[in-house]
């Protein structure tokens, strides 16, 4: 059985029932447009160091129908943006931003929910890719679901509950098991589909059970998770540097922007001085199957 207390962490990185894109995970984004070398409708992911290299090595997914996953944070934030600019020239602004909604009862008029899902990628044989920047792990990527995005993320979680409902569980909590162990007990597959809009169709992620993982793979994605999860926290969230750039700082974490924020500079000093990102263990996701 899983422990909750030993994983207890990981129930603030878990919101079943953001933040900058720098870092390890990378954001997996829809062609809306037609561009050179980009297909409409399909999925794809660059790497944030490689953003204005000119071949195909930046990316680490292009134009993908499908991908697959497991995911290790399924995490609830919300934000508060102003749009400002018309057409190609409108940009969103983060304005205010809670990483744990639930704890924050007067929110901002305006403010809405997003969910950041994100975890590590899978081959089309199910198998851990590897990262291109780090071949010593499995490549990591997340997916922003706001707006009309977010009715496909609750539609999966249905399907989650629905999935696990006769399954036994693996943990000694039942509100621990649905939020933060129920996510990795699966492989998730997402394709792109549409949904209705004011402003007409627009692409969205659809997710979808596609197998059961092994129980001795789920816990290793929980271990995996654990040793993440600080470095998860670092890249989305980004309440500090909200509140001490102001609207000036806060400028710098837009849609079109969130790829290019460098990492590394987002870094706080510990008290001994040293501002060097600690380094999470690595290794290949096995899962077994």
């Amino acid at each position: 059985m899983i422990s909750s207390k030993e994983y207890s962490t990981l129930d603030g990185a878990s919101n079943l029932s953001a933040g900058k894109a720098a870092g390890p995970f990378v954001r997996v984004f829809i062609t809306g447009q037609p561009r050179a070398g980009m297909t409409p409708g399909t999925m794809s992911a660059v790497y944030p160091e490689l953003w204005n290299d000119k071949n195909d090595e930046k990316y680490l997914v292009k134009n993908k129908t499908d991908l697959k996953f497991v995911i290790m944070f399924f995490k609830k934030v919300k934000e508060l943006k102003e749009h400002i600019g018309i057409g190609k020239d409108r940009r969103s602004i983060l304005k205010w931003f809670s990483f744990n909604p639930d704890q924050v009862p007067n929110a901002p008029e305006g403010s809405k929910n997003l969910f950041i899902i994100a975890g590590a990628l899978l081959g089309d044989d199910s198998k851990a890719v590897v990262d291109k920047i780090d071949p010593t792990r499995t490549a990591f990527i997340h997916f922003r679901c706001d707006g009309i995005k977010v009715g496909k993320v609750i539609e999966y979680c249905n399907e989650l509950s629905d999935a696990g409902k006769d399954l036994p569980p693996l943990s000694d909590n039942v509100d621990f098991e649905k939020k933060v162990v129920l996510p990795k007990r699966f492989i998730t597959k997402v394709t792109v589909t549409t949904a209705p809009s004011s402003y007409g169709d627009k692409y969205v992620f659809e997710f979808k059970v596609d197998k059961k993982l092994p129980d001795e793979a789920v816990i290793k994605m929980m271990d995996r998770s654990s040793k993440w999860l600080d470095v998860f926290n670092k890249q989305f969230d980004v309440t500090d540097y909200v509140k001490k750039g102001g609207p000036s700082a806060a400028a710098k974490i837009t849609d079109e922007d969130r790829s290019k924020v460098n990492f590394d500079s987002m870094t706080d000093k510990s008290e001994d001085g040293d501002d060097t990102p600690s380094t999470p263990p690595v290794g290949e996701v096995e899962l077994g199957i």
